[in-house]
């Protein structure tokens, strides 16, 4: 069985504009390998791309940002993943998170299946109105190599000139994701087991709930809100 490499991404980014919310650090990475372990009965290894390791788990394993998308914004770093190359990187078989998530129960059923490409489709919105971000990046599984494009065709005045008026000048790697793939890529779809705690979620439904925006299951007003965050979120 092909072990999958979980692979997650953090930085700090001194004067974002949700840092004074929350911070992604140290106890996000941690919590999440945790989850894993309870929640992922695959053969798996979590990888954190950083250059502020210090605190991380010791069976994480580290790799430092790569010096090709070490000063690209945001998370437009993430797009290292779809390097023809990311094998050597990461492994063949990648299963690409975000942080800010909350596993509720197994998802090695989402996780066990052959598409060379998943992705998730967090809102029926984006679905009818065909925008830009309707792939998001923060649960993604793929074969290394797959998608190639994605990296090769990256260019940041292109998108910026393509996409940033769609989104205010702004341009993320789902955005671009979506623009070069197109509509057609296999998806975990919106009203799934695959949830945003925008939906509204349905912790008797979901396997795992993503906080997107500016929310993250270390708010305290988040887990009063939602009382299973500190029950699986740990």
């Amino acid at each position: 069985m092909k072990l999958i490499t979980v692979v997650c991404f953090m930085w700090r980014t001194a004067g974002g504009r949700h840092n004074h919310l929350y911070e992604y650090d140290v106890q996000y990475v941690n919590k999440l390998r945790s989850m894993l372990r309870r929640h992922l009965s695959l053969p798996h290894e979590l990888v954190c791309v950083t250059d502020i390791p210090e605190g991380l788990h010791p069976d994480i394993r580290v790799v430092p940002t790569p010096v090709a998308v070490k000063d690209w914004p945001g998370m437009l770093r993430r797009l290292v993943i779809f390097r023809e190359d990311a094998a050597e990187l990461f492994g063949k078989r990648i299963l690409l998170m975000d942080l800010d998530v909350v596993i509720l129960r197994d998802i090695t059923p989402l996780v066990d299946r052959p598409e060379d490409f998943v992705t998730w489709e967090p809102r029926l919105y984006y679905a009818l109105k065909g925008q830009y971000s309707r792939y998001n990046t923060g649960f993604l599984l793929m074969d290394a190599g797959a998608r190639p494009q994605v990296w090769s065709e990256f260019n940041l005045e292109r998108a910026q000139r393509e996409l940033g008026s769609k989104h205010e000048g702004v341009v993320d790697e789902q955005s671009w994701v979506t623009h070069i793939l197109g509509p057609d890529e296999t998806v975990w779809p919106w009203d799934g087991e695959v949830r945003s705690v925008r939906a509204p979620p349905n912790p008797q439904a979901a396997r795992i709930v993503f906080f997107n925006g500016p929310r993250a299951p270390g708010m305290v007003a988040m887990q009063a809100e939602y009382p299973w965050i500190e029950k699986n979120w740990r």
